[in-house]
């Protein structure tokens, strides 16, 4: 939900007034895992099929500043590999669980 808000914020801003969540089940906690725009770029030509809004810098970043404004935890992907970004999250998760 929350990448849905952002993404279609970006697209227009009349959209961010809307994002009444009453009644959703809302998750006890969430991860924004960001890359640098070459990082990205990058990684998007490894996939076979691309979106047009994945390619759209512009957009992206309009996205991602609406990302940094709910809350989530930030995780820059950009110079670990999946593994340590996994690892973080786990220790996140365990140190939240254990307060």
């Amino acid at each position: 939900i929350y990448s849905t808000i952002a993404y279609h914020s970006a697209m227009d801003p009349r959209i961010e007034g809307l994002k009444d969540m009453t009644g959703l089940v809302i998750p006890d906690h969430t991860f924004l895992l960001t890359a640098n725009e070459k990082v990205r770029l990058e990684r998007l030509s490894g996939r076979q099929k691309v979106s047009n809004l994945e390619e759209n810098s512009l957009l992206q970043r309009k996205a991602d500043r609406i990302f940094m404004t709910q809350g989530h935890t930030i995780i820059d992907t950009s110079e670990i590999p999946v593994h340590e970004v996994i690892e973080l999250i786990l220790q996140h998760l365990q140190q939240k669980r254990s307060l």
